[in-house]
């Protein structure tokens, strides 16, 4: 008996902290949106309001629809295109929690609302760039793709992941391949020895996204285009901000298009070489142990039953999104954009179990016997809540400095 009382206080002082956690980070959500876009608003935010600003003036280059469109607009209104660039930040970001709000059943709000997930972008100062805009994206495509397959839904579909690749193409990498996996496990069964008409229907579902992935990958860019897409902006300086001074040639992520593929691959492999902590410290070490963490804690977090489910889609999302880990630095983004995928394709994959299409028993077959031990989750309970106040995903570069700065139980004081 005296037991069970303790245990009930138990469960109720840690429901009470779990409770003024998320209220804290909820709060801390609103004033670091304000705060990201507010350090984000001039075209000298070239890695942030820069990606957005790519476009079509120099010919068809990856990641220039949205900036086509808001250079339309733009030049057609005389609308400061830094303005359209936040209205969309914001749709999307509200988009992004509002389908997180749907997870809940399985994740805890604290979880969904950590440093982990909806801070990290926050956080990590990368709220305007074009990462939670594909996830929304395949959030939308993973909820349609597992119901019934009609024209309707294969034109939405390819429609959506279309529009997020030209967008940028860094959703072929976390997208494509598992909604090819979910089109997969959803679909009726064929009586054949075999699944190749599966597999084959499947390829045919998704051959639009698949074709203008080729495109994206072709036209990747060069310095003449990047030059040609900085003086388009030049044209409308006076509509950005006749007090900035804008330089002559292109820099950040529309200088970015200019790079070759060995540049790319030499910046993450430049961190090999990083150690910070006077020389204690190995910035790679660091980093897996960072990702080690968030699945430790995403496995544990709340739902029991599926730990092993949640396992599995954590090593498929990893190995689909491994290329962007080659081929750029920004590893706290990539980590954003493989937790926040996995929860969507987590969710999804337990909706067709539930909908008894499939009993996803082949996916039990994909992560080794090791892996299971090793990762058994880490459940966060009772005053163990409060290491998300202690737990930062840096956007790249990490460090010390950079980790402690963008702690949630720092990052006010940075504001303020």
């Amino acid at each position: 008996m005296r037991f069970r009382t303790r245990r009930i206080k138990f469960k109720k002082k840690s429901h009470r902290i779990e409770k003024n956690i998320t209220i804290y980070f909820f709060i801390l959500i609103i004033i670091s949106t304000v705060f990201n876009l507010l350090t984000n608003r001039n075209y000298y935010n070239v890695w942030t309001v820069g990606e957005w600003l790519i476009n079509y003036q120099g010919g068809f280059v990856r990641r220039g629809l949205f900036g086509s469109i808001i250079y339309k607009i733009s030049y057609g209104l005389n609308i400061n295109p830094i303005y359209i660039v936040h209205l969309l930040t914001i749709v999307f970001f509200i988009s992004f929690l509002y389908l997180l709000k749907d997870c809940r059943k399985y994740f805890s709000s604290l979880f969904l609302l950590s440093p982990i997930v909806s801070l990290a972008p926050l956080l990590g100062n990368y709220l305007v760039r074009k990462d939670i805009s594909g996830i929304v994206a395949y959030a939308l495509c993973a909820n349609l793709i597992i119901k019934e397959k009609n024209l309707t839904n294969f034109l939405f579909i390819n429609l959506i992941s279309s529009i997020s690749i030209l967008n940028h193409e860094s959703y072929f990498f976390y997208a494509v391949p598992s909604l090819f996996l979910l089109h997969f496990f959803s679909s009726e069964k064929i009586n054949t020895n075999n699944d190749f008409f599966k597999i084959f229907k499947t390829i045919i579902y998704i051959i639009p996204t698949l074709i203008v992935s080729i495109l994206v990958f072709y036209f990747n860019g060069n310095f003449e285009i990047a030059f040609k897409i900085h003086q388009s902006w030049l044209n409308l300086f006076s509509v950005i901000n006749k007090e900035q001074f804008i330089p002559f040639f292109p820099s950040g992520a529309i200088d970015s298009l200019s790079w070759t593929l060995n540049k790319g691959i030499s910046l993450p492999l430049s961190i090999f070489n990083k150690f910070d902590g006077g020389g204690l410290i190995w910035i790679p070490a660091a980093w897996m142990l960072l990702i080690f963490i968030c699945a430790q804690i995403f496995i544990g977090d709340k739902d029991n039953l599926n730990r092993k489910l949640k396992l599995n889609v954590l090593l498929m999302q990893l190995t689909f999104i491994t290329p962007l880990f080659i081929l750029g630095w920004d590893f706290g983004r990539w980590i954003f954009l493989w937790i926040s995928s996995s929860i969507f394709l987590t969710i999804s994959l337990l909706r067709i179990k539930e909908m008894k299409k499939n009993d996803l028993s082949n996916l039990d077959k994909l992560c080794p016997k090791f892996l299971n031990k090793l990762f058994n989750g880490f459940e966060l309970c009772g005053f163990k809540k409060f290491l998300y106040l202690l737990l930062s995903i840096p956007g790249c570069c990490l460090s010390i400095q950079n980790y402690l700065e963008t702690l949630p139980i720092v990052y006010p004081f940075k504001i303020f």
